[in-house]
């Protein structure tokens, strides 16, 4: 039985054969690696080694048949013989869809992967869904896009409401569901993960909220995950309140990004990428299963994505100090302390931001043309002298950059000409992506277009700190496969940087995302002692500049300080921080997964990385507390003997045996200390 097309069907477009435009009515296949699509007798099936879907095609207007784990060989399947996406409410004939499919090789970027689509018409319409599906890992991810093409009956529907809602009928009334939320705008948010558990309950629909859902039943001994790759809930376009509805049928994921619109002008919209994996019952299982899709979607690079950067913003001097001789002076206090990268932040631009030190400057949301050329008289020969001073002391150079707002971001190919100039003249690889307020589809594909192309013209050795502080942005699932993140603004100005709580935003986070695609700050700890209660027992200057460092270690450390300014006493950090820099790539090798207590202050807490099923790094942290030792969860197999050798840090090389949850007992001679150590085990 066919089954008429909603429009949100007509999306579900996939890919076969390089070249080739395959119906239904024939058998098609292709192959990249272990990963596959297959089409035959109106059943379509896409896979690799870990995980594998069915639809039955109804003319491009895909049902879900089921889900298999091969590695565990549990099937999920569905009772439902209704089309996966409902498109308002209208019914819409579906035609000439069809099927083809793309090998894409390895590069910087991405793991090779097979890339699959299908495209469609209906009345007033084109369609098509674009999945990758990469070898090795047990997710296959999917984005919808929509061109309409003429006159749409829609007056009876809000233009600004989402256009569709995807299902994913494999409940049972058993299921165990978690969503896990995600909150930006750091500078107003300070708890940045949230879980909501629930149960699917009888006809009841309940509307669940965030970035990652997982569905375990425990009959099967395994789980579904899903992870919507949107900015977080209230920053997504067109937010209906809700990314899930769930009840003992199945999920529907809304929210997807699209509106009636947002269609207008013919222009094509492609929605926020739906992933769908599958994983073991246990925790660890399902982490790994979303970092190993994760990995593989943007691969973690060391000689590009490894880095201490220094930003001199963080002490407050805004853009007041910003000179030749001060850049040059900074360039030598960082390569005297170890750093890898001097970031100039806002400042060294001729146009001065409504941030500026100077009370005549003002821009902010719109930039003159001028704007982005060296300040003429805090640098009068320009980026030359100190780009050669950074190459003579290898040290990397950054650069704070707003591209604006106005109109869009409608400037944006006279921002990539700017960036791509800084690149190609000055080594500038780190570029700080500051202003941006993502409202329409056409600022966010702008912001698109730049990031591509300037990456592109940089032979993807240009990494983007996306700024998460403020404003609607992409944030942590987003526009993923071109930064970093830069997670937060932290001041010993204001009295509010405890280097445990950043420490403790980096642990939340790192359950669900790459510690490794994180900056974290850590800051003069002597700066404003007076800022504190002297009875405070956690201030940063009681934490001391090791320590704060070491509780960037897990991420991206960002220097927020003028080395210039740092007293003697930090430059005897120096061994530490060289040292990191030579085991970081190791280290971040790895699935980096949170340990312990979630930092307080007075805990014990760390993370771990699994670099293979026999060894990793584990960074352990004993908080301000009187526990010389004390018995950790980790993520170590239970019941085995673990050699750890010390590497950085307080402590010494140990073996000690995991008990039959996988807990094991750290020491640490003092309060306020640490240890990174490499572990191994049979």
């Amino acid at each position: 039985m066919r089954h008429p097309l909603t429009l949100s069907t007509l999306l579900f477009s996939l890919c076969l054969s390089a070249g080739e435009a395959a119906t239904a009515e024939e058998t098609h296949e292709k192959s990249f690696g272990k990963s596959y699509v297959h089409l035959e007798s109106d059943i379509l099936t896409l896979g690799n080694d870990r995980i594998a879907r069915r639809f039955r095609w109804n003319d491009g207007n895909l049902i879900s048949l089921d889900i298999r784990d091969i590695k565990r060989n549990i099937l999920w399947t569905s009772s439902s013989d209704q089309p996966d996406l409902t498109f308002l409410n209208d019914s819409l004939a579906l035609g000439q869809a069809t099927v083809t499919s793309q090998a894409v090789a390895r590069d910087d970027v991405r793991e090779a992967h097979l890339r699959v689509s299908i495209k469609a018409k209906s009345n007033g319409f084109e369609s098509g869904k674009v999945c990758r599906i990469y070898d090795n890992t047990p997710a296959i991810a999917c984005y919808n896009n929509f061109r309409k093409t003429g006159a749409v009956e829609a007056n009876t529907y809000d233009k600004q409401a989402p256009l569709y809602h995807e299902g994913l009928p494999f409940f049972n009334r058993h299921v165990q569901v978690r969503a896990i939320k995600f909150k930006a705008n750091t500078d107003k948010n300070d708890t940045l993960v949230f879980s909501t558990a629930t149960m699917p309950y009888h006809n009841k629909v309940q509307q669940l909220a965030g970035n990652i859902l997982t569905v375990r039943d425990a009959a099967l001994g395994g789980q579904l995950f899903v992870i919507k790759e949107s900015p977080p809930t209230e920053d997504q376009l067109h937010y209906p309140g809700y990314d899930y509805l769930v009840d003992t049928n199945t999920i529907k994921v809304a929210g997807n990004h699209i509106a009636l619109a947002d269609l207008a002008g013919g222009q094509w919209r492609v929605s926020y990428p739906l992933v769908v994996g599958v994983a073991g019952a246990e925790e660890l299982s399902v982490l790994k299963a979303i970092r190993s899709y994760q990995d593989s979607a943007r691969r973690f690079v060391a000689e590009r994505d490894d880095m201490i950067v220094m930003n001199t913003w963080g002490d407050r001097s805004q853009d007041g100090k910003i000179d030749e001789a001060f850049v040059l002076a900074e360039l030598e206090a960082a390569e005297r302390l170890g750093v890898t990268h001097l970031q100039l932040d806002d400042g060294w631009q001729a146009g001065l931001s409504k941030n500026s030190v100077d009370e005549n400057g003002s821009q902010w949301k719109s930039w003159e043309q001028g704007a982005w050329l060296p300040h003429p008289e805090r640098l009068p020969n320009g980026l030359g002298p100190i780009a050669k001073k950074a190459r003579e002391l290898g040290v990397g150079l950054g650069i704070w950059f707003n591209p604006g707002r106005v109109n869009d971001d409608a400037n944006w190919q006279r921002n990539k000409t700017i960036l791509i100039d800084l690149y190609k003249k000055f080594g500038v690889t780190v570029f700080k992506i500051d202003g941006t307020n993502i409202t329409t589809p056409q600022a966010e594909e702008h912001l698109r277009k730049l990031l591509k192309e300037v990456r592109a013209a940089s032979d993807n050795k240009a990494v983007f700190n996306l700024d998460a502080t403020a404003d609607v942005r992409p944030g942590y699932m987003y526009f993923y496969e071109y930064s970093n993140i830069f997670l937060e603004n932290r001041y010993t100005d204001w009295g509010n940087y405890y280097p445990y709580r950043t420490l403790r935003n980096l642990w939340m986070l790192s359950r669900y995302m790459p510690a490794q695609r994180l900056q974290v700050e850590f800051l003069n700890v002597w700066r404003n002692e007076d800022k504190y209660p002297a009875a405070d027992g956690i201030r940063p200057k009681d934490a001391g500049f090791d320590y704060a460092f070491a509780t960037t270690m897990a991420g991206q450390p960002l220097a927020w300080f003028e080395a210039s300014s740092l007293p003697d006493e930090a430059f005897k950090s120096v061994d530490l921080i060289k040292g990191y820099v030579a085991l970081q790539g190791k280290f971040h090798s790895g699935k980096i997964f949170p340990i312990g207590q979630e930092p307080s202050g007075y805990g014990w807490t760390g993370f771990q990385s699994i670099v293979n099923n026999n060894g990793g790094y584990l960074l352990a942290f004993r908080e301000n507390n009187q526990q010389a030792c004390q018995r950790i969860a980790t993520w170590l197999p239970a019941s085995t003997s673990v050699t750890f050798s010390h590497k950085l840090g307080d402590g010494s090389s140990f073996t000690a045996t995991t008990d039959d949850s996988g807990k094991l007992v750290i020491c640490l001679p003092n309060a306020n200390s640490f240890a990174l150590y490499q572990y191994s085990h049979e």
